[in-house]
C-alpha cells in the first residue's frame, strides 16, 4: 500500500493532467511546476505525452515572461519535429519576438506557421501581428495581405488592422481606398483622434476643397483636434 501511494504521488500522468487543468485556468506558474514534475519523473511518460508536456512547459515560460522561453520553444521545435504542436510552437515564437519588438524574427516564425487549423481568435491575432511585423519592416505588400484578412471583421484586432491598411494605402497614394477606411474609423476610441488629419489631407490632395472645408471646419471649432495647425 505504501509503495502504491508513492507511485500515485509521483505518477507523471497525474502531474501532466494537473498541469493541463491549471493551464486552462491560466495559472501558468503552478501549471509549469506540474509539467516540470511530469518531465523530471523517474517514470517516463509516453513519447507523445512527453512532447505535449514539453510544449506546455515552454508556453508557460512565455506567458510568465521567463528568460528561457525562447530557448525552451526553439528546443521543442528542434527535438519534436514530428509533433503536431511544432506549428503552434512557431506561432508562440512569432508572438514572443513580436512582444520583444524583434519584428524580423517575429515575421520569420509567423511566415513558417500554418494557419489552416487555427480558430478565429488565433487567426485574427496571427494576421494582425504578422501584418504589423511586416509593416515595421516596410514590407508593405506582405503587411497589406495580412491586414486585409481581418480589417472588416469583428475582432479586437480589426480596427488597428484597418488603420494600418489605410496608412499603407495613403503612403502608396491610393487615396480613395485610404479615405474610405479612415472614415470608418472616425468614431474609434483609439484611432478617432488620429484619422481626421489624414481625411483632411486626402481631401486636399484630391482637390476636393468643398469637402475639405465642410469636414474640417467643425473639427477646428471643436477645439480638441490633433494636428490642428496642419488642418
Amino acid at each position: 500500500v505504501s509503495a502504491q501511494r508513492t507511485y500515485i504521488y509521483s505518477d507523471p500522468e497525474v502531474s501532466y493532467k494537473a498541469g493541463l487543468e491549471l493551464f486552462e485556468k491560466q495559472k501558468y506558474a503552478a501549471a509549469q511546476k506540474e509539467f516540470g514534475k511530469a518531465l523530471e519523473s523517474e517514470v517516463r511518460l509516453p513519447e507523445n505525452t512527453m512532447a505535449e508536456a514539453e510544449y506546455y512547459h515552454a508556453v508557460c515560460a512565455m506567458e510568465l515572461y521567463n528568460q528561457d522561453a525562447e530557448y525552451l520553444l526553439v528546443k521543442f521545435t528542434e527535438h519534436h519535429r514530428e509533433s503536431p504542436r511544432v506549428n503552434m510552437a512557431r506561432f508562440q515564437l512569432g508572438k514572443l519576438f513580436y512582444r520583444q519588438k524583434n519584428y524580423r524574427k517575429s515575421a520569420q516564425y509567423l511566415a513558417e506557421t500554418d494557419v489552416a487549423d487555427f480558430n478565429e481568435e488565433d487567426l485574427a491575432e496571427y494576421h494582425f501581428k504578422n501584418g504589423y511585423a511586416n509593416y515595421n519592416l516596410s514590407e508593405y505588400e506582405k503587411a497589406t495581405k495580412s491586414f486585409v484578412q481581418i480589417k472588416d471583421k469583428d475582432t479586437k484586432y480589426s480596427p488597428a488592422a484597418n488603420y494600418f491598411y489605410c496608412h499603407i494605402a495613403y503612403l502608396n497614394k491610393i487615396y480613395e481606398t485610404a479615405l474610405q477606411g479612415f472614415l470608418k474609423l472616425k468614431d474609434s476610441e483609439n484611432f478617432g483622434p488620429v484619422v481626421p488629419y489624414y481625411i483632411a489631407q486626402i481631401y486636399f490632395l484630391q482637390d476636393r476643397y468643398d469637402n475639405l472645408i465642410q469636414y474640417a471646419q467643425p473639427l477646428l471649432d471643436s477645439g480638441s483636434t490633433k494636428n490642428r495647425a496642419e488642418i
